[in-house]
């Protein structure tokens, strides 16, 4: 492979890091630590990494061959395993901007670790089915069509086995090699802006539409981050929410199963500007056994303001952002939005009404702001800054942004936007004064740094007075 590389101008500069163990598992220790207790050292924490081929799972598959006869839901069991581990490994890629191609496994009926009969066979199919379908690796390598014997496709080529019916002999191994397109490796653009989602108000936002459930609406949103890749996203949770609907801490459970954390966002939803200091602290305690109860670390000490009011009077904030600091938080700020909760209320009243025509121009509309708000930031920031500081994207739980949430990630995937976390977002320089609770306290947003400067906001329109009238 490092041979095939040299041979292309656009790739000559990339180098081969082989870090393959004979004998290793995806899911327990073979011969040497399984493949997700050696990532940091071997992938992560190798400089210059940008591309990762993922060749695993085989191992894993045998061995549960070599039980002899078990129950099909222990199958079904280790195939789930096994693409879990390949999510945990592209999502801790993804997060240090590394490209991630996963490599169907191949054939290996006559080995030692086959058995005869349709178990083992299709738990590599089902592997192999999961691998192949677009949305989950960046990019697929197809080992098992190059090695696979077309009269026995369970099988190794004759001329690709070494004898063992399990590993390549040099001549598969060279034909893997030569199966790589090259054009999955050659350099890229330069990296877009980054972005940080986040979501605020769970475990509930907004009205549901008729026969929907607050589950179904956050495994929609979970299955969408999953499916475009995005790393773990925070969520702020209102806790009076949970004493007055219990059955909905089920959504928080749902969401930490996916490896996303929880924050603060008081306990009442209470908006500092209208209330005293004491009583916003008060409220903001409150919520924390919620936090502490369902996080068992101390991810949760991030603060989102509701309303992103962060107080009517120069004495109030600062005397909030100490309190912040004493209880050792960190602000999220937000410094994209385009008012996305103002379609789902609207959405609720379309889908009772059975107005498609209606729902049709939410969903062009919801889009439409969403693309316009990344001209308008990314504007202000080139102004102020001459660069695009990263991103924090500020959405809700609501029933519309779960209908059209892949669509939106993949609106932001193509204007060039990487999807990263809250906490690296953040150690920019602009995030400073946000981060940093002994500063005094800087602009949040970036309309609050605009007006700092004295100058003009570019032009918005108003999309609520649109939405405000239909379905009625």
């Amino acid at each position: 492979m490092a041979q095939r590389l040299q041979t292309s101008p656009t790739t000559r500069n990339i180098a081969v890091l082989n870090h393959g163990i004979g004998g290793n598992h995806l899911l327990t220790d073979g011969l040497g630590p399984n493949a997700l207790a050696r990532f940091e050292d071997d992938v992560v924490g190798q400089a210059g990494v940008r591309y990762l081929i993922i060749l695993e799972g085989i191992n894993d598959i045998g061995l549960l061959a070599r039980k002899g006869e078990v129950a099909p839901a222990e199958h079904e069991a280790l195939v789930r395993r096994i693409v879990g581990a390949y999510e945990q490994m592209i999502a801790r890629a993804h997060t240090n901007d590394i490209k991630v191609i996963g490599a169907t496994i191949m054939p290996f009926a006559g080995s030692s670790y086959y058995r005869p009969g349709p178990a083992s066979e299709g738990d590599r199919q089902a592997v192999n089915e999961w691998i192949r379908t677009p949305g989950h690796f960046d990019e697929v390598i197809d080992f098992d069509k190059i090695a696979r014997d077309p009269e026995h496709p369970e099988r190794l080529l004759p001329a690709f086995d070494c004898g063992d019916h399990l590993h390549p002999s040099p001549a598969g191994y060279a034909a893997m090699a030569q199966g790589v397109p090259l054009s999955l490796l050659a350099p890229t653009a330069e990296p877009g802006p980054k972005i940080a989602i986040t979501f605020d108000d769970l475990p509930a936002h907004g009205s549901l539409p008729p026969g929907e459930t607050r589950m179904e609406l956050i495994s929609k949103i979970i299955a969408a981050l999953r499916e475009v890749h995005v790393p773990p996203t925070y969520g702020f949770v209102n806790g009076a929410r949970l004493e007055q609907q219990p059955a909905e801490a089920a959504v928080l459970q749902a969401w930490l199963a996916a490896g996303n954390p929880l924050a603060n966002h008081s306990w009442s939803h209470m908006n500092l500007n209208q209330h005293s200091l004491e009583d916003f602290e008060e409220d903001v305690v409150r919520n924390e056994p919620v936090l502490m109860n369902w996080t068992k670390d101390e991810n949760w000490r991030w603060f989102r303001y509701p309303f992103l009011a962060e107080g009517n009077t120069p004495e109030k904030r600062a005397g909030f952002r100490n309190f912040l600091r004493k209880r050792d938080y960190k602000i999220a700020a937000v410094t994209m939005s385009f008012g996305d909760y103002l379609w789902n209320e609207p959405y609720a009243r379309c889908r009772a009404k059975a107005d498609p025509s209606a729902i049709t121009t939410l969903e062009d509309s919801y889009l439409a702001a969403a693309d316009q708000s990344i001209g308008y930031y990314r504007s202000i920031s080139q102004t102020l800054y001459q660069r695009d500081i990263p991103y924090v994207l500020l959405m809700h739980v609501g029933a519309f942004d779960a209908e059209m949430l892949r669509r939106l990630l993949q609106l932001y995937r193509a204007r060039g936007f990487q999807f990263v976390t809250l906490p690296e977002v953040e150690r920019d320089d602009f995030y400073r004064s946000v981060t940093d609770l002994d500063l005094a306290a800087g602009p949040e947003t970036l309309e609050e740094a605009t007006s700092a400067r004295q100058l003009s906001l570019p032009s918005r329109t108003d999309f609520a007075s649109q939405l405000d009238s239909l379905c009625r």
